[in-house]
C-alpha cells in the first residue's frame, strides 16, 4: 500500500470493506503508529488515503488518534470519521472538538460533525471564511460542504475567483453541495473565464447539481 501511488491508493481504500480481517487490522496499527516503522509523513498520507473509506472496523483506530494526537493526525481521522456512520463517532468528535484549541484541528473536526448533524461548529468555519485566512481556506470550504445551507452561498462564491486553482475548484464543490439558485451567475461567470479543466468541471457538476435541485 506504501508504495501506491495517492490516488491509486486512495482507489483500493474506497473498496476497504471488502479486505479481510489480517488487511484492515493491519491499517489499524499503521494509522495508530503500532507497526513500529511507518513514519508520520506515510500514516498521514494513508489516513488521507482512507477519505471515503467508510468501514466500521477503522473506527477504534481513527478514534484512538482524535482522542491523542494532534495536528494533520487528528484533522486526517476527523475527515475520514465523518463518513463513517457509527455510534462511537459522533462522541468522540464532539468531545475533541471542544477541547481543542488548533484551528486546523477544529475547522476538520467541524465538518465531521456536520456529516453527523451537529452543526456546532458553523459559525467558526464561516468566520474563518469571511476573514479570509489563508492558512485555513481549503479546510474551511470542505467543512462547509456538510455545514453550509443558503446563507453561506455568498461567502463561499467569492472563492470561485481565487487565484489557487484548488481553493476556486473546492468552493465550486462546496456550492454544488449547498445548491442554492442564487450561485449559479457566479459560477456561470467563472465558468467563461477560466481554462482550469478541473476548476471547469467542477463549476459544470455545480451547475447541473443545482440546476436538478431546482427542478
Amino acid at each position: 500500500l506504501q508504495g501506491l501511488p495517492g490516488d491509486q491508493r486512495a482507489l483500493l481504500l474506497m473498496r476497504v470493506s471488502e479486505l479481510g480481517d489480517v488487511v484492515v487490522r493491519h491499517l489499524s496499527a499503521i494509522i495508530e503508529g503500532n507497526d513500529g516503522c511507518v513514519p508520520i509523513e506515510s500514516r498521514i498520507g494513508l489516513i488521507a488515503s482512507l477519505r471515503y473509506a467508510t468501514d466500521p472496523r477503522l473506527v477504534a483506530a481513527l478514534v484512538s488518534l482524535v482522542e491523542a494526537s494532534r495536528g494533520e493526525l487528528v484533522a486526517r481521522a476527523a475527515r475520514v470519521l465523518g463518513g463513517i456512520d457509527d455510534a462511537r463517532v459522533h462522541p468522540a468528535l464532539a468531545e475533541r472538538y471542544e477541547r481543542s484549541f488548533l484551528n486546523e484541528e477544529r475547522i476538520a473536526l467541524a465538518g465531521a460533525l456536520g456529516m453527523h448533524g451537529d452543526c456546532r461548529g458553523l459559525n467558526e468555519v464561516r468566520n474563518s471564511l469571511e476573514e479570509d485566512q489563508p492558512q485555513l481556506l481549503l479546510e474551511a470550504l470542505e467543512a462547509m460542504e456538510s455545514l453550509g445551507s443558503a446563507e453561506s452561498t455568498g461567502v463561499v462564491a467569492k472563492f470561485l475567483g481565487h487565484a489557487d486553482a484548488t481553493i476556486a475548484t473546492q468552493a465550486a464543490r462546496t456550492l454544488a453541495r449547498i445548491g442554492d439558485g442564487r450561485a449559479l451567475d457566479d459560477l456561470t461567470e467563472r465558468h467563461n473565464a477560466t481554462s482550469v479543466p478541473a476548476l471547469r468541471a467542477a463549476i459544470e457538476d455545480a451547475l447541473s447539481a443545482i440546476g436538478a435541485r431546482m427542478e
